[in-house]
C-alpha cells in the first residue's frame, strides 16, 4: 500500500452517474473548462489525439457529463460542462487517489494525474506522482537483455523490442524525478 496521506486534503465525496470517470476524462473536462471546448483544439492545445478525445467526449456526454453545442462553423462542436461534469471536477481527488492505488507505470496517465493536480494548484501531490511513478519504472528495468547469438531472428526482435522500452522507461524515469524535484523547490 502506498502512503501518500501526508498530501491528503480534505475532500467531499459527490455522487456521480454511473460512468466511472478516469484521468483521460477528468483532463478532458478541465480542458473544457479553459477554453479547449472541441476535440482539436484539445488536439492543439492539451495533446489529446483525436483517437482518444473523440470517444472519450461520447461516454461523457452520455453519462451527462458534458453538452454537445449544434454544429457551428465548418462543422465544429463546442462542448460544455454540465453540473455532473462540475462536480466530477471538484471531485478530482478520488480520481488521482484511486489511480495511485494501482500500478502507475502508464506515461499518459501520470501526465494527465500530474496536470490534474497542477490544474487544482496541488504542487505536493504532482511531485510525489512523479517520484512514485519514476520508482515503479526503475523496478521494471532490472532485467537484462537476455539474447544469444543461436537465438531465432524473431527471438532477437522481441528481446531488442523490450529492451529498448526498457531504455525508454528508464529515460521517462529520469525525467519524472527530475520533474518532481523542479515542482518540490520551484515557489508556489
Amino acid at each position: 500500500m502506498i502512503d501518500y496521506s501526508p498530501y491528503a486534503v480534505s475532500i467531499t465525496l459527490v455522487a456521480m452517474s454511473d460512468a466511472q470517470v478516469s484521468l483521460l476524462d477528468l483532463y478532458l473536462l478541465i480542458l473544457i473548462e479553459s477554453g479547449s471546448a472541441t476535440s482539436y483544439s484539445m488536439q492543439q492545445h492539451g495533446g489529446i489525439s483525436l483517437g482518444a478525445s473523440i470517444p472519450a467526449l461520447r461516454r461523457m456526454l452520455d453519462a451527462g457529463l458534458v453538452l454537445k453545442s449544434k454544429p457551428g462553423k465548418r462543422g465544429r462542436r463546442d462542448f460544455s460542462l454540465t453540473s455532473d461534469g462540475i462536480r466530477a471536477m471538484k471531485s478530482w481527488r478520488v480520481t488521482v487517489d484511486t489511480f495511485l492505488k494501482g500500478s502507475v507505470r502508464d506515461s499518459e496517465n501520470v501526465c494527465r494525474a500530474v496536470s490534474v493536480c497542477l490544474a487544482h494548484k496541488d504542487r505536493k501531490l504532482a511531485a510525489f506522482i512523479l517520484r512514485h511513478a519514476s520508482g515503479e519504472q526503475k523496478s521494471i528495468n532490472r532485467e537484462r537483455f537476455l539474447w544469444s547469438p543461436g537465438d531465432s531472428a524473431a527471438g532477437f526482435y522481441v528481446q531488442l523490442r523490450r529492451h529498448l522500452e526498457k531504455a525508454r522507461i528508464e529515460a521517462e524515469r529520469t525525467q519524472l524525478l527530475k520533474l518532481s524535484k523542479e515542482l518540490s523547490h520551484t515557489p508556489k
